[in-house]
C-alpha cells in the first residue's frame, strides 16, 4: 500500500494512545501506528521533499494536528500527547467530519497550514537539572507551594504502616487478616477505593497465597503481576505492580499512572502496560537523579524518593496545563479546575497541621452543603469549623477562616466568636472575599495557623467530630488523595449511580457551635407514645462524638431521661409479655442493663451506646447466648447474639448449628423471613442518612447455620431511628416481644447439647409447631466399626482403648506401613464416639526438627504499633501455640473427650518442643506457669494424646526415660493376618498370590521385625498385577536394598522377575 493519507491516519492514532494509556512521546504514537500498517520498508523510510522527516511521520503531525482540534486529543507538553475525556469516550472516527471541521477553522485563521501542532518535536523540550533543582526545593521546603505533593515525611510515614503489614504477611500468612487486606491496599496510591472489593471478593487464602507469590514468589516481577492480576478479582494490574514496589522498594519502583505520566514528561519513551518496559525508563532515570540529586531524604529508599517527585509531576506539571471540566456543583462553586484544586490542597494543609493525614481520621470532618444561596465546602476538627470556601455562579467568593479575635487587620465581610468559657482565648469564624486572601500568605496565615493548633490542642480529647457523621468518604478522600480529588472534580457531587446519599446539605449545621452545644436542643418526639425522641439521638451522636466520662457527667440526667429510662421501660415490658417457658429459663430481673461509663481503671471512656439483654439465669449477661437490644446515634438492633466472652456457649452453639441446623432451617424461613432480620455483627452493615440499611456479606438463614461466627453469632432486627421515632411504645415492644419468641430456639441451641427434644417441646408449647423435627443424628462410633475400620483383633483394640482410658497418653510404634497414623485417627473416633468428630474436638500435627515449644505451647511474635505521634514501636506479644489453643477449647467442652494426635513424634526435639508438658502429661491435676505470658496452664481431663513412631530409624531408643514413663508404648508389627483379613473384606481376584507373597516378604525378606515391610502397600482396592509390580520395584526393592546395602544378592532374589519370587506367585 501507499503511504496513508492523515484522514486514514485518525483512527489508528486514536487506537494507539488508547492502547499506549497516559501521556505519550511522539515516537512512541508513530511506533505503535506503524505496527498497525502494512507497509513497506521503504514506504515507511520515504523523505517528505528535501526534509529530514519522514512523509508517514509528516502525514502523522497532521493527523494528530487535526484531532487536537477536534477535540480528541491534546498536548498539554511540547513532545507528548494523551486522550481527552471525549477521545476516550469516542469509539469510531469520522474523517470527513473531522476534516470539515478543521478546514472551517484554517478558513476562519484559526490555525496555521505552515506547519502541524509539534511537527518538529520528537521529544518534550525540558530541562531535566531545571526541574530536578526546582523538585529540592518542593520536597525541602515546607512553604513552597508544592510541597505537600512532594512531602517525604509522608511517604516515610506510608512505608513505616506498609512495612509491618507486609512482614505479617511473610511469617505468619495464616494470621494475615481481610482487615490487614484493606489495610494494605488502602494505602496503595492505586488501591485505595477498590481495598474493600479486594478483601471481600477473594476468598483469604487465594488473597494470602497470591500477595505472598506476587512480593516474595518465583519469577519475574512482572509474571508475577501478571499472575495475580488473573488470580485475584477487583486487584488491577497498576495496584499490584505498585504493592510489588512497596514490598521490595530497595530494588524495585512503584508502578502506578502517576509514575508512567511522569516518565513520559521527563521524555522516556515506552508502553504504559510493558512493565519491564517501564522499570528500564525508570532505572535511566534514576541514574540521572543519583547523579544530580543524590538522597534528599536516606532513611528512605530511593525508590520511593523518586516516586514523590513523579506524585509532583503528575498533580502540578502535568495537570496545570492541561484544561478539565469542572462537574456540578463544583462547576457553581469554582472558577476552574486549579481554583478547586488550590481549595482542596488548602484543606489538606490544614488537616496536616492538625495531625490528620488519614481520611478514615474521624476528629476531622469535611462537609460539601449548600446555604444562603452558596455551595460550601467546610472543614471542622472537634466541635468547631476553622476553614471554609463558599462559592456560586461559577467563582469562589468566600474565604471561612477560624482566627484568634482581633488579630487581623484585614475588613471581614461578618465575623462571629465561638461559645467559649470566660477564661480561653476568644476565637471567632472570619468571612473574608476571596480577593482579600490572593495570595493566602500574608498577615493572616500565621495566625490561621496558630489557630489551628490552639483548636487542636482544646479538643485533642475529642476521638471523633461531631459532624463526621455527614461526611461522605469521596469528599473527605479527595482532601487527602488526588487521584480521588481528580475523580470527584470531574464526576461532580452527588455521583449519578449514588444509594445512600440524597441532598447534599443535610444534618447538623456546623455554624450551630457558634451559639450552642448539643446539649441544648429540646427535645421533639416522632409520634406520640413514642419511647425515643430526636433529643434521644442527640445525646447518642455526642457521645459518638466524645465518648469520655467527662461527657457524660455532663448529660447525666438527660441521658437518664431520654435514653436510659425509655429504654428500660421498654424491656421491662418485654419481660412481662414474654412466654412461659422462655421466661423459666431467661433471667428478665438482675443485671439485665448495662452501663455507659466504661471499667477502664480510671481511663475515663464511656461506651458511645446502651444495651440490655435477658440472659441464661445463673449465668452472666456478657458471656451467654442471650436476647438483646442494643441503641446508638444510628439505630435500634434487638434479636439473639453471643458474646465475645461466650466461650463455652459459642462453641456449642456453633457446633449445634452445624449438626442440627437442617431440622430448624424450615421453621425459621417461615417464622423469621430473611428479609426481616439481619445475620451480621454491627461493623458489617451500613444505615444511609434516609434509613436504608446495606449489609456488607448478606447470608441467608441456611448459610448463617452452616457457620454462625461469619455474623459474629448475631441475628436481628434493626431499626434506624427515622423509623424508631415513628413507632408508638406498644408497637415497640410487641414487635421486640415475638421476635424473642421466634428466635428463642437459637438460645437452646447454645445452652443445650442435645437441644431438639427442648425445641420441639418450646415449638409446641407455643404453638409455633405440630410435628417433631426431622433431622438425621450425627453418625456414632463403637468398637465395631473401629474393628471393621482397621481390622485389628478384638483384643488389640479393646487394649487400645483401656491403655489410652488409663493414662490418657499413648504411643503407636512399629515399622513403616503398619497403620499407625491411620489407627490413630480411628481411635481418636471411638473415644469422641462420634464417626464425624468436629475439627476443634481431634486436631493432628506431625513434628519435625524445626519444630518447636513456640508452635507447640506459647511463642512470642513481633507486631508493630503505632506511638500515637505518627511513629511505630515493635512489640513482642505472647502467642498461644496449637496445644495450648486445643487445650482451651477442650477446657470450654468439660464434658466431651477432645483428642491430639502428634505424627512421627519422634522426629522432633521432644524435651525442647514439650517444656513444662512433661511435668503436666504425669500430674494432669497441675497447672505452672508459662514463660511468656505468665498464665498458668494445665491439660484438661478430657484431653487425650496419641503419638506415632517409626521403629525402623531406632528412634525409639532414643526416647527419654521420662518421655516412656509418661506414655504406655503400643506395638505395631508387620501382620500378615492383618492383611489377610483385610482381603476376605476386600478380595483382589487378579492377584490370588498376596497374600502369600506378602507373608514371605514379612517374615523372610528382613529379619529385625522393626525395619519389616508394611502391609499398608497392598491395601488398595484398585490394587492390579501391574501396578502390585510398580509399588514392588519402586517402594519394596528400595526398601529392601537400603536395609542390606552389604547383600546385595540376598536383595536380588526379591526382584519382581527373579526366580525367586516367580516361584512365590506360582504357589498360590
Amino acid at each position: 500500500m501507499s503511504v496513508p493519507s492523515y484522514e486514514e491516519l485518525l483512527q489508528p492514532i486514536l487506537e494507539a494512545l488508547r492502547q499506549l494509556s497516559g501521556f505519550q512521546s511522539i515516537t512512541a504514537i508513530n511506533r505503535h501506528v506503524i505496527s498497525f500498517l502494512p507497509l513497506a520498508t521503504e514506504e515507511i523510510a520515504l523523505r517528505h521533499g528535501d526534509t529530514k522527516q519522514t512523509e508517514l511521520e509528516y502525514r502523522l503531525a497532521w493527523a494528530r494536528t487535526y484531532l487536537k482540534h477536534y477535540g480528541l486529543i491534546d498536548n498539554p507538553k511540547r513532545g507528548v500527547w494523551t486522550l481527552t475525556e471525549q477521545g476516550r469516550a469516542t469509539e469510531q472516527v469520522d474523517p470527513k467530519m473531522v476534516s470539515t471541521f478543521v478546514q472551517e477553522l484554517i478558513k476562519q485563521g484559526k490555525i496555521d497550514t505552515k506547519k502541524p501542532d509539534d511537527e518538529l518535536s520528537d521529544e518534550p523540550n525540558l530541562d531535566i537539572a531545571q526541574r530536578l533543582a526546582r523538585w529540592r526545593q518542593e520536597a525541602t521546603d515546607t512553604a513552597h507551594p508544592n510541597h505537600h505533593h512532594a512531602d517525604l515525611d509522608h511517604a516515610a510515614h506510608i512505608y513505616a504502616k506498609v512495612s509491618p503489614l507486609l512482614q505479617k504477611l511473610r511469617t505468619t500468612p495464616d494470621e494475615f487478616s481481610s482487615g490487614d487486606v484493606i489495610a494494605l491496599f488502602g494505602m496503595l496510591n492505586s488501591g485505595h477505593r477498590m481495598k474493600n472489593r479486594v478483601a471481600d471478593k477473594n476468598p483469604l487464602p487465594v488473597l494470602r497465597e497470591a500477595l505472598l507469590a506476587l512480593i516474595d514468589g518465583p519469577g519475574t516481577p512482572a509474571d508475577k503481576i501478571a499472575v495475580a492480576d488473573q488470580s485475584l478479582k477487583f486487584a488491577s494490574y497498576n495496584m499490584l505492580g505498585e504493592l510489588y514496589g512497596w514490598a521490595n522498594a530497595e530494588t524495585a519502583p512503584l508502578y502506578n499512572g502517576c509514575a508512567t505520566a511522569a516518565l513520559h514528561y521527563l521524555g522516556y519513551t515506552f508502553n504504559d502496560k510493558d512493565y519491564a518496559a517501564f522499570v528500564a525508563a525508570h532505572e535511566q532515570f534514576k541514574q540521572v537523579y543519583q547523579q544530580q540529586v543524590g538522597y534528599l531524604r536516606p532513611d528512605l529508599p530511593l525508590n520511593l524518593e523518586i516516586d514523590k517527585l513523579y506524585n509532583v509531576i503528575d498533580k502540578v506539571d502535568l495537570k496545570k496545563d492541561t484544561q478539565r471540566t469542572l462537574a456540578k456543583p463544583f462547576s457553581e462553586m469554582f472558577a476552574s479546575w486549579e481554583e478547586a484544586e488550590s481549595a482542596f490542597d488548602t484543606l489538606a494543609v490544614a488537616a496536616h497541621q492538625l495531625g490528620i493525614t488519614d481520611p478514615a481520621d474521624e476528629r476531622i470532618a469535611v462537609n460539601l452543603r449548600y446555604k444562603d444561596g452558596k455551595h460550601q465546602l467546610r472543614l471542622s476538627y472537634g466541635w468547631w469549623l476553622l476553614l471554609g470556601f463558599a462559592g456560586a455562579d461559577g467563582a469562589l467568593q468566600e474565604v471561612i477562616l477560624a482566627l484568634f479575635s482581633g488579630q487581623s487587620l484585614l475588613q471581614p465581610l461578618r465575623v462571629e466568636q465561638f461559645k467559649q468559657g470566660p477564661d480561653e482565648q476568644p476565637v471567632s469564624l472570619y468571612w473574608y472575599s476571596v480577593s482579600q486572601l490572593r495570595p493566602f500568605d500574608g498577615e493572616v496565615r500565621p495566625i490561621f495557623e496558630a489557630t489551628l493548633q490552639h483548636v487542636k490542642a482544646k479538643f485533642a480529647h475529642w476521638v471523633r467530630c461531631p459532624y463526621r457523621i455527614h461526611t461522605k468518604d469521596a469528599i473527605i478522600a479527595a482532601v487527602f488523595d488526588p487521584t480521588a480529588r481528580a475523580k470527584l472534580l470531574g464526576q461532580g457531587w452527588p455521583p449519578k449511580d449514588a444509594q445512600f446519599e440524597d441532598v447534599i446539605d443535610q444534618g447538623k449545621d456546623e455554624l450551630d457551635a457558634l451559639v450552642d452545644q448539643p446539649e441544648a436542643h429540646p427535645p421533639q418526639p416522632g409520634v406520640v407514645g413514642s419511647p425515643f425522641t430526636s433529643r434521644t439521638f442527640e445525646l447518642l451522636e455526642g457521645i459518638h462524638a466524645t465518648p469520655t466520662k467527662g461527657y457524660y457527667q455532663a448529660n447525666k440526667e438527660a441521658f437518664k431521661k431520654f435514653v436510659e429510662e425509655p429504654f428500660q421501660r421498654v424491656m421491662h415490658q418485654v419481660a412481662e409479655r414474654l412466654r412461659a417457658p422462655v421466661k423459666a429459663v431467661m433471667e428478665t430481673e438482675s443485671h439485665i442493663f448495662a452501663r455507659f461509663l466504661k471499667n477502664d481503671w480510671g481511663q475515663g471512656g464511656a461506651w458511645e451506646f446502651y444495651w440490655g439483654a435477658f440472659y441464661p439465669k445463673e449465668g452472666k449477661r456478657t458471656e451467654d447466648a442471650q436476647l438483646s437490644m442494643w441503641i446508638d446515634y444510628r439505630l435500634l438492633e434487638y434479636g439473639f447474639f453471643i458474646g465475645d466472652y461466650a466461650s463455652t456457649q459459642r462453641q456449642r452453639f456453633q457446633r449445634n448449628c452445624q449438626t442440627f441446623g437442617s431440622a430448624l432451617l424450615p421453621y425459621l424461613r417461615h417464622a423469621l423471613p430473611e428479609t426481616l432480620v439481619r445475620f451480621a455483627d454491627r461493623d458489617d452493615f451500613q444505615v444511609s442518612a434516609d434509613g436504608a440499611i446495606t449489609i456488607k456479606t448478606p447470608l441467608t438463614w441456611e448459610e448463617f447455620l452452616k457457620d454462625p461466627a461469619q455474623a459474629k453469632n448475631d441475628v436481628s432486627v434493626i431499626v434506624p431511628r427515622q423509623q424508631l421515632l415513628a413507632l408508638s411504645e406498644e408497637e415497640l415492644v410487641t414487635r421486640i416481644t415475638e421476635t424473642y419468641a421466634k428466635l428463642f430456639p437459637l438460645v437452646l441451641l447454645a445452652t443445650d447439647d442435645d437441644p431438639l427434644p427442648a425445641i420441639h417441646r418450646y415449638l409446641q408449647a407455643v404453638g409455633f409447631a405440630t410435628d417433631e423435627p426431622d433431622i438425621e443424628p450425627p453418625a456414632s462410633y463403637d468398637l465395631q466399626k473401629f474393628l471393621a475400620r482397621t481390622y485389628l483383633q478384638n483384643k488389640q483394640a479393646d487394649d487400645l482403648y483401656h491403655l489410652l482410658l488409663d493414662k490418657k497418653q499413648i504411643i503407636l510404634y512399629g515399622p513403616p506401613g503398619t497403620g499407625k497414623s491411620h489407627v490413630a485417627q480411628e481411635l481418636a473416633k471411638w473415644i469422641t464416639g462420634l464417626a464425624q468428630p468436629p475439627a476443634d474436638r481431634v486436631e493432628m500435627v506431625q513434628f519435625h526438627p524445626a519444630y518447636s515449644y513456640e508452635d507447640f505451647i506459647e511463642g512470642i511474635r513481633p507486631e508493630s504499633k503505632p506511638t500515637g505521634n505518627g511513629g511505630f514501636t515493635v512489640d513482642y506479644p505472647p502467642r498461644a501455640g496449637v496445644f495450648r489453643r486445643f487445650c482451651k477449647v477442650a477446657q470450654a467442652n468439660p464434658d466431651q473427650p477432645h483428642v491430639f494426635i502428634i505424627d512421627e513424634i519422634n522426629r522432633g526435639n521432644i524435651p525442647r518442643i514439650f517444656g513444662e508438658l512433661m511435668l503436666l502429661l504425669e500430674y494432669r491435676k497441675r497447672d505452672v506457669p508459662l514463660p511468656y505470658s505468665g498464665e498458668r496452664f494445665r491439660i484438661p481431663p478430657n484431653v487425650y494424646l496419641i503419638g506415632t513412631m517409626n521403629t525402623a530409624d531406632r528412634s525409639i531408643a532414643l526416647v527419654d526415660f521420662a518421655l516412656r514413663r509418661r506414655f504406655h508404648f503400643f506395638h505395631f508389627m508387620a501382620d500378615p493376618d492383618l492383611l489377610d483379613r483385610w482381603l476376605v473384606q476386600n478380595p483382589l481376584p487378579t492377584i490370588p498370590y498376596l497374600a502369600n507373597l506378602y507373608r514371605r516378604l514379612s517374615q523372610e525378606a528382613i529379619d529385625d521385625p522393626d525395619y519389616a515391610v508394611g502391609f499398608s502397600y497392598f491395601m488398595d482396592k484398585e490394587l492390579t498385577p501391574t501396578k502390585l509390580a510398580l509399588i514392588w520395584q519402586y517402594s519394596i526393592l528400595p526398601y529392601l536394598a537400603e536395609y542390606h546395602v552389604e547383600q546385595r544378592a540376598r536383595v536380588k532374589n526379591w526382584e519382581w522377575d527373579s526366580d525367586f519370587m516367580r516361584e512365590i506367585r506360582r504357589e498360590t
